[in-house]
Parts: structure tokens; C-alpha cells; sequence
């Protein structure tokens, strides 16, 4: 593995989920919080973000729910269209046995 790979691996971003926040000190105690702990901004994406390098516990109410990759979900499609076309070849199999009984 190279150097660079091996550096983006270590700071792959996990996007923050901030809530919505009125009062503006409130606000900013807790951007200094996400600051102290390690946090940076994307001003591109305009969003909080933490790295593996991170804690993740000190992120932990701010953390995206666990999603399943889209790598799974299509894993899990090509699943569920197999599963179908058996049954489908076992629907046109039935079928075509008992036009040939009626016959």
C-alpha cells in the first residue's frame, strides 16, 4: 500500500449531523466543543467533519446513522432478482406442465 493511500485511508471524513441550533450562544459553545475535539469544517460542503484519526466516542451524538453500503444493497438486489427469476422459471415450468396434462 502506498504512502498516500495509506494517508487518505487515515483521514477519510465522517460527516457530521449537527441539529439545528437557535440560540447563538448555545451555538457556538458547541462549535468550540467540536473544535477541541479534533473536528475540522469543509467550507465546500459547509459541514462539520471528523476524521479516523478522531474519537469517535466524543462524536458520538453527532454521528450519521449506520447505513448499508451501496455495495450491500445491490448485493442484496441482485438477490432478491435471482429469487425471482427462480420463481418465475418455477410459475412458467407449473404452467407449461399443466397445459400439457390438459392437452
Amino acid at each position: 500500500m502506498s504512502l498516500n493511500i495509506e494517508k487518505e485511508a487515515l483521514n477519510e471524513r465522517t460527516y457530521l449531523t449537527l441539529p439545528k441550533i437557535q440560540d447563538a450562544g448555545l451555538f457556538q459553545s458547541v462549535i468550540a466543543q467540536l473544535k477541541q475535539d479534533g473536528a475540522k469544517y469543509d467550507s465546500d460542503k459547509k459541514a462539520w467533519y471528523m476524521t479516523s484519526k478522531n474519537d469517535r466516542s466524543k462524536f458520538a451524538q453527532y454521528l450519521p446513522p449506520e447505513k448499508t453500503s451501496v455495495h450491500n444493497k445491490l448485493g442484496n438486489n441482485k438477490i432478491t432478482l435471482a429469487r425471482k427469476r427462480q420463481e418465475n422459471k418455477a410459475i412458467e415450468s407449473q404452467n407449461k406442465h399443466d397445459k400439457e396434462r390438459m392437452a
